[in-house]
């Protein structure tokens, strides 16, 4: 054969392969050959740090098994992906050659990247997340070394003894470095106030009231996870055909329930009176919680409340509406928390109507409150103005009979529903928010508050109260401490978050007075709403900021129209020595419009915002019907970029024949500024978490001033006859920056 001609190519006989695998097979031999005894004590410690994240992390993504076994699973397979993950690193960088401690090198790497995967989908962002994970990773190894050190078999105590004592150090500086919010909590400090204010002459609205307490659940029967609305309910509710709302409920939510939307069961824990009736009836409903960690038990405290105080109440089931990390939420799940409601209200009205049904005869239903948590407070409000979105719906027809007095709503949401908003007509309005809310960060409940109206003189009102340390979850008894699902949660600050028996106390204190005032016309408790001081021997200690209006409130302006000297019939507006006077929109934390706007004032030592009115004024609002001139401030001070004081206001009125009376805000009720908060643990978080959720540690919230027309005629006897020629707001102790809307006067009717 010519020896030019090409030749095949030797193909690899047994003998190479052969000699390939005893290759990989040493290689692989010497994969850990430099983890010695201190290095696997660190990759025992990142084991044991990740699979303390695990269990935490288990929280948040629960599957209706109960925690324990959820933890049990997610820590059995992230620890057998970790060491599965670790030897394939330590042996990559074998095949490699690279002399490092392999499979601690792997075990670090697996580790920093499983912890990264759950802080990132946990939305922390993932500057945070990939922090995170490395300080994971380094701690539990510094924690398997340290401990390493300890057990080591060669070496002597002195050693070990050290090894302790630099560990404790370790551990207190880290704490030292965690614990930077000592400054934030209280705002701007508050002036005193030398207000003589006369407690309530009534009982304690959050203690139990007379009545013996029957507790029933109804459901559909055939519940698959919970007995008490399975086979253990004592009253077998309908079921409801969502078909028409619903078009998203994957197949794992209906394997997981047992229905799908055609079938929505009507589920509810109900307290109510031992007596003849008919009672009141309050139904209550809870949020966007996760659907598999079941949110309507926890609300009892309030419902026992209510029930031994004359109400029916019911704690509303809508968990199978609510989000899961398997399953998504379904679309429409905002109406439809609303249009469950009028079927419970349906549902309740059809059991009072049975001779000798518990219920039967017993149920006041032109006497209708709702109480809402979270999305549960929009869809309150909803309900309430249930014709903007289901018109057409036949549910409206059966529900003629029932009149919704009352709507409460507990840190709400307020996100427009088909382009539309709820709005109250002569409805009780109440809406509580807390400072710390991790959850629902902005008080949209102003925003619903804006929204609420009365008809002239209606004998109603309406009310928001903002609580400086309370948070989102603790209004539930189920939901724990946090307000954010883990791992998140275990970002959040809650050492100054209000303890949850006093914030649930002060729910009970508001939410059963605004019932009792509301549906049992215990008028005497409306003084609680337009000062909170008239309560203050029941409520937890704290600076309340509150908002309220009543039928009885005629305003000056609102401060709506954008011409800033013309603001009503018959009355006009100047301000003198003022920096800045305009009307703009008010603004969330986030910046958003709150759909509404006010007068803003700035200026930097003395200035005054004066109006005048013309005679014919007075001939819509008699001025001897004037019980006190009222207005509602929001601090904007942490605007400006120098220091600031305490803004002081003096009131001053001048009468038809020029002489004129002051009183200093201070003399009735103390200027109240917003808290400034911090949420997370650390500056960086609260600049990067949740998309800088939590950058704006101020939230503008307005405080109602009401100062009774007595105090100014203890200075001039005669000064509101004829009415007032002018009305001047002074604003002392600059630089200042406040907003002012709802100017105007209490009257009688």
């Amino acid at each position: 054969m010519n020896s030019l001609t090409p030749q095949p190519a030797p193909q690899p006989g047994p003998a190479r392969l052969a000699g390939l695998w005893r290759w990989l097979v040493d290689r692989a031999a010497t994969a850990c050959r430099y983890d010695t005894f201190m290095w696997k004590a660190g990759s025992l410690g990142i084991a044991v740090c990740f699979a303390m994240l695990l269990a935490i992390t288990a929280m948040g993504i629960p599957t209706g098994l109960g925690y324990g076994v959820d933890a049990a699973i997610l820590v059995t397979l992230g620890l057998s992906a970790l060491w599965l993950v670790s030897r394939c690193i330590a042996l990559l960088l074998a095949l490699i050659g690279i002399p490092v401690p392999r499979f601690f090198a792997g075990c670090f790497l697996a580790a920093a990247g499983g912890t990264y995967a759950m802080f990132h989908f946990a939305e922390i962002g993932w500057q945070p997340a990939l922090l995170l994970s490395v300080i994971a990773a380094v701690s539990g190894s510094l924690a398997g070394w340290f401990t390493g050190l300890l057990v080591h078999p060669r070496l002597r105590p002195g050693v070990k003894w050290t090894a302790a004592g630099l560990a404790l150090i370790i551990a207190l500086a880290s704490m030292q470095l965690s614990s930077y919010g000592a400054e934030e909590a209280g705002g701007i400090p508050v002036a005193g106030s030398n207000a003589n204010i006369t407690p309530i002459q009534a009982g304690n609205p959050a203690e139990k009231g007379p009545y013996k307490v029957k507790y029933y659940t109804y459901g559909s029967g055939d519940d698959r996870h919970r007995e008490e609305f399975g086979s253990g309910t004592d009253w077998i509710s309908e079921t409801v055909d969502a078909g028409a709302y619903i078009t998203r409920w994957p197949k794992l939510r209906t394997w997981f329930w047992g229905f799908d939307q055609s079938a929505l069961p009507l589920n509810g824990r109900l307290w109510m009176p031992e007596g003849e009736g008919p009672f009141p009836l309050v139904l209550i409903v809870h949020g966007n919680h996760l659907m598999e960690d079941w949110s309507d038990g926890g609300y009892r405290y309030i419902g026992e409340l209510l029930a031994s105080r004359g109400f029916i109440a019911v704690s509303v089931d809508e968990n199978f509406l609510n989000y899961s990390v398997w399953s998504g939420i379904p679309n429409q799940d905002m109406k439809m928390r609303a249009w469950m409601l009028l079927h419970h209200l349906q549902q309740i009205q059809a059991f009072n109507l049975i001779a000798g049904h518990p219920l039967g005869g017993k149920v006041d239903l032109e006497r209708v409150g709702l109480i809402g948590h979270s999305r549960g407070g929009q869809a309150v409000a909803m309900a309430a103005d249930a014709s903007r979105w289901f018109d057409e719906d036949p549910l409206l027809e059966s529900l003629q009979k029932v009149q919704i007095k009352a709507v409460a709503a507990l840190a709400p949401t307020d996100r427009t529903v088909d382009k539309k908003s709820a709005y109250l007509r002569d409805v009780h309005y109440l809406t509580i928010q807390g400072a710390r809310d991790a959850d629902v960060n902005n008080f949209y409940g102003e925003q619903q508050y804006n929204r609420a109206s009365f008809s002239k003189n209606k004998n109603a009102f309406k009310a928001a109260v903002y609580l400086p340390d309370a948070n989102h979850s603790r209004f539930n008894s189920d939901w724990g401490s946090y307000d954010l699902s883990m791992p998140g949660g275990m970002l959040l600050d809650i050492s100054d978050v209000m303890s949850a028996e006093d914030q649930r106390l002060a729910a009970q204190v508001y939410l059963s007075a605004f019932m009792e005032t509301a549906l049992h016309g215990r008028e005497e408790y409306e003084r609680l709403f337009a000062d909170y001081r008239t309560g203050k021997q029941w409520l937890p200690a704290a600076d309340y900021i509150t908002r309220y209006e009543s039928g009885a409130f005629k305003a000056i302006s609102r401060f709506e129209q954008p011409a800033l000297e013309s603001i009503n019939a018959g009355v006009t507006a100047y301000a003198d020595g003022a920096d800045s006077w305009y009307h703009g929109s008010v603004l969330n934390r986030d910046g958003k419009d709150k759909g509404t706007d006010a007068l803003v004032l700035k200026w930097n030592s003395v200035a005054s915002y004066s109006i005048s009115f013309v005679g014919r004024y007075w001939q819509t609002v008699q001025p001897e019907s004037v019980t006190a001139i009222t207005f509602s401030v929001a601090d904007l001070s942490h605007e400006l970029k120098e220091a600031a004081a305490v803004p002081g206001l003096i009131i001053e009125v001048e009468g038809q024949d020029g002489h004129t009376a002051a009183v200093p805000l201070n003399a009735h009720d103390v200027f109240r500024s917003p808290p400034s908060i911090t949420y997370t643990i650390h500056p960086f978080l609260e600049r990067k978490l949740k998309k800088g959720k939590y950058k704006q540690a101020i939230e503008p919230v307005f405080q109602t001033y009401t100062i009774p027309v007595s105090y100014f005629k203890k200075m001039k006897p005669d000064v509101f006859d004829g009415g007032l020629s002018r009305l001047t707001i002074r604003l002392m102790n600059g630089p200042g920056r406040i907003m002012i809307d709802d100017l105007g006067f209490n009257a009688m009717s």
